[in-house]
């Protein structure tokens, strides 16, 4: 009887699988860059978590069996429940007690263990604006102790989707493109005994890599620019139209700073239909300019706020007391909004030249994320990798004080077909667990 239900499970199992992949192929062109970097035998993926869907994405994209770690709470569902307890999904969740996590942790180990791939988001929930979260330290204890190797993977454009948090809402959305484009990047394996805060610089760096080879290849600036004409903006659409963008003493590709207003316009939601008026200066922030371009939005100038504007881009020494933060002005920049556009007050970002004009940025409270903490800048752009380094170029720990870096596909150094180079931004900063990003004065 045994035998006869095993085989019926692992049958279930394979024409379930089939059916998944089939309608995943159908809905979505999924490509899979890096697969010859995955390891074989047993190994702990990490992956950022932007839908409810990644699972399904991963598991088309990689045809070995995955054991996957879910909320606790999903096995509730009637449908999903019996999928995931089909195909061995392990529960967890972060209000369980401490004896329910460490058996959750112990299945894992053991799955990893006899040579089956055990995938975990470790951000520990969904990112509702595409930037990277701090990392749960689950991930330690399985790799460690299951002496397998930690494989970084990157799902890119998802942020987007209909599963994704666009729209401030994660279904009922009509799919912008049919099929869907999405990217699976699998990164190089890591060694079972590195930290978290290690594989979150990382999957970050990951991210870069994969946004700088998709805005690379992909439509290029100026036929976008061309789709979406604004009226009044002509001189602006024609500097952005050039084969190779010239602002201050920085020289950009196109892509790069197309990677660059794309990553904004997805974290302030640009792309919802308002007014802007705009009073940075583009030499300094041309990425942020280009973001407003290429949003939905209408683009008023001048030498004043506009009263009808629903949202303004402002540099921080136009508004009164930006200074009293004690970072230099010239280092900021300050997003001002009225209040009833999703988020309110003043949202600061760091600004970097050789970046676009934008490294890092505050997005607003989103369900149980926080997208600010007090004192910091943010965290970095997704496609933008943020590091601390000491003066022989080593990675610090968080919470320690030293030169910030970035690996950027914003960059000014970014060229199609060329990888991405570690730079320094010139500042003393530190990152916390979190991702935080905190500029020291001077």
């Amino acid at each position: 009887m045994g035998t006869q239900v095993g085989w019926f499970v692992k049958a279930s199992r394979a024409l379930l699988s089939v059916f998944i992949r089939a309608a995943m192929r159908t809905v979505y062109r999924i490509r899979v860059r890096g697969s010859e970097q995955l390891v074989p035998g047993g190994a702990l993926l990490i992956c950022n978590h932007l839908s409810h869907a990644d699972a399904l994405w991963i598991g088309t994209a990689i045809h070995r069996p995955i054991v996957f770690l879910m909320h606790r709470s999903f096995f509730a569902v009637p449908l999903i429940g019996g999928v995931a307890r089909l195909f061995g999904t392990i529960p967890v969740a972060s209000e369980d007690s401490a004896e329910e996590k460490r058996r959750s942790l112990e299945q894992a180990i053991e799955q990893a263990r006899r040579g089956v791939l055990v995938c975990i988001f470790p951000e520990g929930a969904i990112s509702r604006s595409g930037q990277l979260l701090g990392f749960r330290r689950g991930m330690e204890t399985i790799a460690r102790e299951a002496g397998v190797a930690i494989q970084p993977i990157v799902l890119d454009r998802v942020w987007g989707s209909i599963f994704s948090y666009r729209g401030g809402r994660f279904f009922f959305k009509r799919p912008r493109r049919w099929p869907y484009p999405l990217d699976v990047v699998i990164g190089a394996p890591l060694d079972a005994s590195t930290p978290a805060w290690v594989a979150h610089d990382a999957l970050a760096a990951l991210q870069a890599q994969a946004r700088h080879l998709h805005y690379a290849d992909s439509l290029s600036l100026a036929e976008r620019l061309r789709r979406r004409r604004r009226r009044g903006c002509e001189a602006l659409v024609a500097r952005f139209s050039q084969p190779v963008l010239e602002f201050g003493p920085h020289r950009f590709a196109p892509h790069a700073l197309l990677a660059a207003a794309q990553a904004l316009t997805q974290v302030l939601a640009l792309d919802e239909r308002r007014r802007i008026w705009l009073g940075c200066d583009l030499e300094r922030c041309p990425a942020v300019v280009l973001a407003a371009l290429l949003s939905s939005a209408e683009i008023e100038q001048g030498p004043q706020p506009s009263a009808s504007a629903d949202a303004w881009i402002l540099e921080a020494n136009q508004l009164e007391g930006a200074s009293a933060t004690g970072l230099r002005a010239e280092l900021m920049l300050c997003i001002a909004a009225r209040r009833g556009t999703g988020w309110e007050g003043l949202l600061w970002a760091c600004a970097a030249a050789q970046l676009g004009g934008i490294a890092a940025c505050e997005v607003p409270q989103a369900g149980h994320e926080q997208g600010a903490r007090e004192g910091s800048l943010g965290r970095a752009l997704p496609g933008n990798a943020l590091s601390v380094r000491d003066e022989s170029g080593q990675a610090l720990e968080p919470e320690q004080r030293g030169d910030l870096q970035a690996l950027s596909a914003f960059s000014s150094l970014a060229r199609p077909g060329q990888p991405l180079a570690w730079e320094s931004l010139g500042l003393a900063a530190r990152l916390d667990r979190d991702g935080f990003l905190f500029v020291e004065p001077g």
